[in-house]
């Protein structure tokens, strides 16, 4: 089984849990019932961007995303989520989230 975690800010805030509370109710479900199950291994349909990030691609709703990255072959981080309108953004976003993870590691 993995674990999943949310990235989290230095600010406390969580942007793939603020995003998902943003969700209308029944989208929240569906969405929340796919990262579950990641814990069987089961991502779903999901493209590699970088050696270390990921997307979990929903088509419901307006082309929703995940962005997340594995550490150690157990730990799946969500880093960042969104829709397809603005996917440039959020990806450039993940990828900086991802290099302060990688970053604190060398403190």
């Amino acid at each position: 089984m993995k674990e999943i975690k949310f990235y989290r800010l230095p600010n406390g805030k969580e942007p793939v849990k603020d995003w998902l509370l943003n969700l209308d109710k029944s989208l929240r479900v569906k969405v929340i019932r796919r990262i579950e199950r990641i814990y069987d291994d089961n991502f779903g349909d999901f493209k590699q961007i970088e050696s270390n990030l990921y997307e979990l691609r929903f088509t419901l709703g307006k082309g929703y995303r995940i962005y997340y990255t594995i550490q150690n072959d157990v730990l799946v981080l969500l880093l960042n989520a969104g829709d397809k309108s603005k996917q440039s953004k959020d990806i450039e976003l993940a990828k900086t989230y991802l290099k302060n993870i990688k970053d604190n590691k060398n403190d």
